[in-house]
């Protein structure tokens, strides 16, 4: 069976990697990619075609892993090159988008299912989940015998397993960008070392001293795929007449941080970094690769 790849980032790379085990030949798009995306296609073995009109043309199934405010700009481009199959959209996005791509789908005679992945990239040895909705969940959840991921079918309904991702987001994101906050907020009130002296006396604390600081190293670079994430919570609170201040404040958090490390380029200040305890702050390219370093074993929420 031939499935297109759209695309093969870290995590898209994670999931090519277990649908070739599976006995899948992955296809991946070159046009637009970067150089960073082609080198990893190249080492994960994936087969390479020039643009996504060709993908469509050549695989039978397409499996989507894009930051949320890509999703339905790529779902518009894959309709247009009247794709006929299996489309498995695994990125993080809204309901409301993966019930409205469904219905788009279903008119031209695709088959849509919706995923959800909670938990990083598979490394050696690691369990993520996939949620999947949809009329074919089923099927697909063979796609990935085996591997790493861990399937599990929600049933019928697109918008399901989006669902879900979005109710584990919330809390473990915002309990994220609230560990920023207490920490610039101990920063700027000089008490930062008692705070984490008191979180690692504390047993009953909610915060590992440990933990906290792994996931701070790896989150930063993940700023604005958090930010749109946490808009699109947002907004299915508010669609439910629901408090959204959770998400919006995470959402500007996030935003803020992602301003903080381009910031960082042109040597100016990053209080948040700084006072997050995130190596070289001072210096971007040594923060990037300590976070980088650090996700291979990461249990972030993805």
């Amino acid at each position: 069976m031939n499935i297109g790849l759209l695309h093969p980032g870290e995590m898209g790379t994670s999931v090519g990697e277990a649908l070739q085990a599976g006995g899948a030949r992955v296809f991946w798009a070159s046009e637009f990619r970067s150089a960073a995306t082609r080198v990893r296609a190249t080492r994960a073995g994936f087969r390479e075609l020039p643009t996504l009109v060709d993908l469509c043309r050549q695989c039978q199934a397409i499996v989507s892993v894009l930051p949320p405010d890509a999703c339905a700009d790529v779902a518009t481009q894959v309709l247009a090159a009247n794709f006929r199959g299996v489309y498995l959209d695994a990125s993080a996005k809204a309901p409301d988008q993966s019930r409205q791509t469904a219905r788009a789908f279903r008119r031209e005679g695709i088959d849509f299912v919706d995923g959800a992945i909670i938990g990083p990239p598979i490394r050696a040895g690691s369990i993520t989940q996939l949620y999947l909705a949809g009329s074919r969940a089923g099927e697909v959840a063979h796609w990935f015998a085996g591997s790493g991921f861990r399937t599990q079918v929600m049933g019928g309904q697109p918008g399901t397993a989006s669902v879900l991702k979005q109710c584990d987001s919330i809390v473990n994101k915002a309990f994220l960008a609230l560990l920023y906050q207490g920490l610039e907020l101990a920063e700027r009130q000089g008490v930062r070392a008692q705070l984490l002296a008191h979180w690692s006396r504390d047993a009953g604390s909610a915060v590992s001293v440990a933990l906290a600081h792994q996931r701070l190293r790896r989150s930063a670079p993940k700023a604005p795929r958090f930010a749109a994430e946490m808009a699109d919570i947002a907004r299915t609170l508010q669609a439910l007449q629901l408090p959204d201040a959770s998400a919006t404040a995470a959402q500007h958090l996030f935003q803020r941080l992602a301003v903080e490390l381009d910031a960082v380029d042109a040597g100016g200040d990053a209080p948040l970094l700084k006072a997050a305890g995130w190596p070289g702050a001072d210096d971007r390219g040594q923060a990037q690769s300590a976070g980088q370093q650090g996700s291979q074993g990461s249990a972030d929420p993805a």
